[in-house]
C-alpha cells in the first residue's frame, strides 16, 4: 500500500505529520508492504528505508509528482493508497482509476490558509484565489477516495459543511510505551524543569502548539500573566515554532514576570516524552479548528492533566475525564480563572489523577486498533479477503 502525506513526523513536527507516519507504521507492523510519499526536506535523501518502509520525497517538483503518480503500480508498488493531505495526494488523483484510495481529512486546508493570510496581512485577491483553489483541490482528493475517514465529529461536521461529502469517524491513537509516565528520579525529568527555570516545588504548565493566531496562544500569555501574580512559583513552556514567535515572544517579555515564560522552540521527537513527564499539567488554548488534539491524548498517556478551551473535538476527547477538564470558554479570562483553579485545588499533585488520565488513553486511543479500522476498510474497498 501507498501512503501520500505532504509531511512525516520522521521530517517534520505536527499531528497530521504524526498521524500519517504513525498509521504507516502500524500497518507496516500488522504485515503490510508499506511505502510513502511526501515532501522533500534539505538534508534528507530523496529515497530511504526506515523502519522497512519506503519514503519517497519529491521536493516539491511538480514533473517529479507527475512522474511519481504515473509510475504507482510499477515502481512505487501500491494496491491501495491511503491520502493523507491534500497537496501531495492531488497529483496522485489519476492513479486513482487503477489503484482504489481512502483518505483522511484532518482540518480544512482552505481555512487554514486564509487564517494565515490574515495573520500575516495578505491581499484580498490572494487570500480569495489562495483558498478557492485549495479548496477546489482538497474536494478533489476526497471525492476520488472510496472511503473518507476524520478523527471527530467535529471535523465531521465541518467537512460535510465544507465539501458536502460523508465521512466515519476514526480517533487518532497515542504511542502508550514513549508516552509514559516518568519513573522516580528521572534525572531527565529534572534536567527539562532546570532548563525551564522551574525553581524546586515550582509549577510547571506546557503546551505545544504551532506558533499560529488559531492555537490561542497569547490567550495563553495573558491568562499566565494574571496566574503568575498569584502563584509566583509556576512557569509557563510553550514549545513549538511559527511565524507568531516573535510576537509572542514580545507579548510574553511585556506581560508576564521576568524568567517565567520559556520558549522551547521545536522539540525534538526524542526530547518530547520527557517535556510531557516534567510538566505538572498541559494547556490547549486552542482559538479554532482543533480536528483532534494528538498532543492532548500524549500528555494524557503521559500521566500529565489537560485543561482545554471547549473548541472544536477538545470536549469529545476529553469528555471521559469530566467537565472539570474544560475551561468555561476559549478567553484569556476564562483560561487564567481555569488554570488558577486548577493550582489551588492541587489535583495535579495527585497520584490518583495521574494514573485516571494515563488509565483512559490505554483504554481509549490506541494506534493499533486506529490501524485495524483502516486495514479493515481497505479490505471493503478493494474485495480482498
Amino acid at each position: 500500500m501507498l501512503s501520500v502525506a505532504d509531511i512525516i513526523s520522521p521530517d517534520e513536527n505536527g499531528g497530521s505529520a504524526r498521524a500519517a507516519w504513525e498509521i504507516s507504521s502500524a500497518l507496516s507492523r500488522m504485515g503490510h508492504r508499506v511505502s510513502v510519499v511526501t515532501r522533500g526536506i534539505r538534508g534528507k535523501a530523496s529515497r530511504e528505508n526506515i523502519g522497512g518502509i519506503e519514503v519517497f520525497r519529491h521536493f516539491s517538483n511538480p514533473s517529479k509528482l507527475i512522474r511519481m503518480a504515473s509510475s504507482v503500480g510499477r515502481d512505487i508498488p501500491a494496491d491501495v493508497m491511503i491520502f493523507h493531505q491534500p497537496f501531495t495526494s492531488r497529483w496522485f488523483l489519476r492513479a486513482v482509476r487503477r489503484v482504489p484510495a481512502i483518505a483522511f481529512h484532518y482540518s480544512p486546508w482552505h481555512e487554514e490558509y486564509e487564517i494565515r493570510c490574515d495573520d500575516l496581512g495578505k491581499g484580498f485577491v490572494r487570500r480569495i484565489a489562495g483558498s478557492f483553489l485549495r479548496k477546489m483541490a482538497e474536494r478533489a482528493v476526497l471525492k476520488s477516495a472510496s472511503a473518507v475517514f476524520v478523527n471527530s465529529r467535529f471535523m465531521r461536521c465541518r467537512l460535510l459543511e465544507n465539501h458536502g461529502i460523508e465521512s466515519e469517524v476514526l480517533h487518532l491513537g497515542v504511542d502508550t510505551e514513549v508516552f509514559s509516565p516518568a519513573p522516580d528520579g528521572d534525572p531527565r525529568v529534572a534536567d527539562v524543569r532546570n532548563s525551564a527555570r522551574v525553581p524546586s516545588g515550582g509549577i510547571m504548565i506546557f503546551t505545544l502548539r504551532n506558533l499560529v493566531s488559531r492555537m490561542g496562544l497569547e490567550n495563553l500569555i495573558e491568562a499566565f500573566a494574571d496566574v503568575a501574580v498569584k502563584f509566583p512559583s509556576a512557569r509557563l513552556v510553550i514549545g513549538g515554532d511559527g511565524y507568531l514567535k516573535d510576537k509572542l515572544t514580545a507579548l510574553a517579555s511585556d506581560r508576564c514576570p521576568a524568567d517565567s515564560v520559556t520558549f522551547a522552540g521545536r522539540i525534538p521527537d526524542a526530547d518530547l516524552p520527557d517535556y510531557y513527564r516534567a510538566s505538572d499539567f498541559f494547556v490547549l488554548p486552542t482559538r479554532m479548528l482543533e480536528g483532534f488534539g494528538l498532543v492532548t491524548v500524549e500528555a494524557l498517556s503521559s500521566g500529565v492533566p489537560v485543561l482545554a478551551t471547549p473548541v472544536g473535538s477538545n470536549e469529545e476527547i476529553l469528555g471521559g475525564l469530566g467537565s472539570e477538564f474544560i475551561f468555561k470558554d476559549a478567553s484569556a479570562a476564562s483560561i487564567a480563572e481555569g488554570m488558577a483553579r486548577f493550582i489551588k485545588s492541587q489535583d495535579y499533585k495527585s497520584p490518583a489523577l495521574r494514573n485516571k488520565c494515563r488509565e483512559y488513553v490505554l483504554t481509549n486511543f490506541s494506534w493499533s486498533a486506529c490501524a485495524k479500522a483502516v486495514e479493515k476498510k481497505l479490505y471493503e474497498i478493494t474485495g480482498i479477503k
